[in-house]
């Protein structure tokens, strides 16, 4: 914060007796300290023998800002206290580059004001006939260039007011030009306010289009109303301090009051353009089988408000043309349906609901068929009353064949299925689970459609999945590996629900497509040897398989971890040969720390923390698989990565009614579960270990498998130890190896 230099205004008159003369307002330097700056600044009478200056020095600021357009905008207000001063006058100019845009602050817009051009490089201000005094740091004027502001080509020149007293003074100003606000520094908390209010949009360049496009009045809503609680919830000296940043910067909070009542009048309306849009390019011919639209507009409305809707404004002049397109259309529908005979019209319910089919994604679909069950029903009674046709009896028969197509439509939408998927895809593959209430009783068929979140018009993954007519679920398996799948930003994912020839839409989810934690760039490591029983120095060989988190904690959502982070976990500095297996797979989302920024390297691997490192590396978790050993909790976190293990045929029990939950797994039935996830990749190499007779037959294929790979060795002292259990990070070795070969 720049040191704050204050002047108090002295206006006293001379002593009569001594010399007749009119008071001058001049400014001292207060020396007062920043607490006791705040307070009302007192005017000190001037004696006989007081020089009156000829001018008065004043700090003035031309604070800038880079426009959009790479033009700056330039912000000249003053960093000294003003007191008592009104008809502000004063000359900006610029060397060697063009002013434009030249306007005066808000509080110098009183009375009668004019800005003087005096050449295309400056530009002079003259504010008069005014009644209103003005003090405190006052904003003077805002001008914007093309060139890069600086000390050497801005000048403030020619800077003269008049005081209380309409004694005129003159200023000797000190320009200080510095990118960005000048006073104060702003907390985070007040920094965060002042951006949002910054970015809200002024009332006269708000529009319902973007592009031609309508876009959602509801963002915009949200944002307003957030940044409206942002403000509130500042205390009154937090909301001064952003008030004075945002007065420097020629803004104000008034936005805050003002723009909200618009909003919530362009919700308000939004509806009515919504509307419009669907009869745009709609030819005449085809118009009345948009009569549904018409009905729809008729039922609401009565709730429409324009209260508050700017006029003129660019919104009320949409939403008028909007208005318009709607009264012509249904004018013309009614003349064509007047004009048409009861076959005619008993056709036109067919063909309004074929052109309603498509909109199942629109928000007034079910009004849309509501509207077309009420029209159908209307004709109906009309028939049976008036209608004296020889069919009429067949007409009746086919129309009442068309009310019963609108019903089985309204009764299809009232059981959409509905899907879910993680908020974040860490894995290599990602599922989409799509669940309804009840059979449908006939074939019906899902696509998925995956977009990268700034263009939802070109999709970068699709799939079609077939929905058995007695299902009530399906799992839809994506691999986000793909090339086309961005990494560590957002993706859209939308399903559309097929049936009866009908294609309901389903609705999206964004989703964060982490695909550097999905996909760590593969390194083959080769495995070394681990040092017999010196904890004290650093490991030197992984030989075990990747060990699950030890979270007992079923929720294994965690926050977003950029692969940027440098220190992960504290504990894994004497672990070089494990670190980048560690790293990696938590990055992908298989395995936690024991606790924040705890690793726990040398600890133990029990059975069923194994399991789910193995289920979430293979992407097999089941929720509804089911074990049925005794020590087995079913509500514990462990349940579904044990029960989905088995189910996949990865692992088996210690017996048929045990598991060995929390007992440490062994190192050759690691190798083997993973061997058995795996597949043979025909690696397989003779073993030559000390103790190769101590290694289980069901063991021997996998741990020679794995040690062809490179992936396992043994001990130092020849040994393989299959009957031990490795290390977390051992472990976490192992895992990695085969983790690379999945990912490929």
């Amino acid at each position: 914060m720049k040191n704050k230099m204050l002047f108090n205004a002295i206006s006293t008159l001379l002593a009569a007796s001594i010399v007749s003369m009119s008071s001058i307002a001049v400014f001292a330097e207060n020396t007062a300290t920043d607490e006791q700056s705040n307070s009302e600044y007192s005017q000190t009478p001037l004696d006989d023998n007081t020089e009156i200056p000829s001018t008065v020095s004043v700090n003035i600021s031309a604070n800038y800002f880079e426009n959009e357009n790479n033009t700056y905008n330039i912000v000249f207000s003053s960093l000294d206290v003003l007191d008592n001063l009104k008809n502000f006058n004063f000359k900006v100019t610029l060397t060697d580059a063009e002013l434009t845009i030249p306007t005066f602050g808000s509080d110098l817009k009183t009375g009668s004001y004019s800005i003087e051009a005096v050449g295309s490089n400056s530009a002079t201000f003259k504010n008069g006939s005014s009644e209103t005094l003005l003090s405190g740091k006052i904003v003077l004027c805002s001008i914007n260039t093309s060139v890069l502001p600086t000390a050497e080509n801005v000048a403030f020149t020619d800077f003269t007011a008049i005081d209380k007293d309409g004694n005129t003074v003159t200023f000797a100003p000190t320009l200080t030009v510095e990118e960005g606000p000048v006073v104060p520094e702003l907390s985070e908390k007040e920094q965060t306010a002042y951006d949002a209010i910054v970015a809200l949009p002024s009332i006269s360049s708000l529009s319902f289009y973007e592009n031609g496009t309508l876009i959602s009045v509801d963002s915009l809503k949200e944002t307003v109303a957030n940044t409206v609680d942002l403000y509130d919830n500042l205390s009154t000296a937090e909301k001064a301090n952003v008030g004075e940043v945002l007065t420097y910067n020629m803004k104000s909070t008034e936005i805050l009051t003002t723009l909200p009542p618009v909003v919530d009048a362009m919700c308000s309306v939004y509806d009515v353009l919504d509307l419009s849009l669907k009869l745009k390019d709609v030819e005449d011919t085809d118009i009345v089988n948009h009569k549904f639209i018409i009905d729809v507009y008729e039922s609401i409305k009565d709730t429409i408000s324009t209260e508050n809707l700017p006029n003129p404004s660019n919104v009320y002049t949409e939403y008028e043309a909007a208005l318009s397109l709607i009264t012509s259309s249904a004018a013309k529908i009614a003349d064509k349906l007047s004009a048409m005979d009861y076959s005619d019209k008993i056709e036109n319910v067919a063909k309004q609901t074929e052109v309603a089919k498509p909109s199942t994604k629109d928000k007034y679909y079910n009004e849309y068929l509501e509207c077309l069950l009420t029209y159908a029903n209307d004709l109906y009674a009309d028939m049976e009353e008036n209608c004296t046709d020889r069919y009429k009896d067949y007409m009746l028969q086919e129309l009442n064949t068309k009310i019963a197509n609108i019903k089985a439509l309204q009764n299809n939408i009232s059981s959409l299925p509905t899907f879910e998927v993680g908020n974040i895809i860490r894995a290599r593959n990602y599922t989409i689970t799509v669940t309804r209430k009840s059979a449908a009783g006939t074939t019906s068929k899902i696509n998925v459609y995956v977009y990268n979140e700034n263009d939802l018009k070109n999709p970068i993954d699709t799939s079609e999945q077939t929905f058995n007519a007695s299902s009530t679920k399906v799992n839809i398996t994506l691999n986000a590996l793909k090339t086309k799948y961005p990494s560590n930003k957002n993706i859209v994912i939308s399903l559309t629900y097929t049936l009866d020839d009908v294609t309901y839409n389903l609705g999206s989810q964004t989703v964060l497509c982490n695909k550097e934690m999905a996909n760590p760039s593969p390194g083959s490591s080769p495995a070394v040897s681990v040092p017999s029983n010196d904890t004290t120095v650093e490991p030197t060989n992984p030989s075990g398989t990747v060990f699950p988190e030890v979270d007992d904690n079923e929720d294994d959502v965690k926050k977003p971890v950029t692969p940027e982070q440098k220190e992960l976990f504290c504990d894994i500095a004497n672990y070089t040969w494990a670190s980048e297996a560690i790293e990696g797979l938590y990055y992908a989302g298989i395995i936690n720390g024991m606790e924040e920024g705890v690793f726990n390297p040398s600890g133990n691997v029990t059975r069923e923390q194994f399991c789910k490192m193995v289920v979430q590396l293979f992407n097999v978790l089941d929720y509804e698989s089911v074990s049925a050993f005794n020590d087995v909790d079913t509500n514990a976190w462990y349940a579904p990565y044990i029960s989905s293990a088995i189910k996949s045929g990865y692992v088996q029990g210690q017996s048929a009614e045990y598991f060995g939950v929390g007992e440490s797994i062994m190192r050759q039935d690691m190798a083997t579960i993973l061997y058995r996830a795996l597949g043979s990749q025909g690696k397989a190499t003779v073993l030559s270990f000390n103790d190769n007779d101590k290694i289980a037959d069901y063991a021997y294929d996998a741990i020679a498998e794995f040690v062809g790979l490179g992936i396992i060795n043994g001990y130092e002292d020849g040994t393989f130890n299959p009957r031990g259990t490795a290390t977390r990070a051992e472990a976490a070795k192992v895992i990695w190896g085969v983790y690379q070969i999945i990912n490929k």
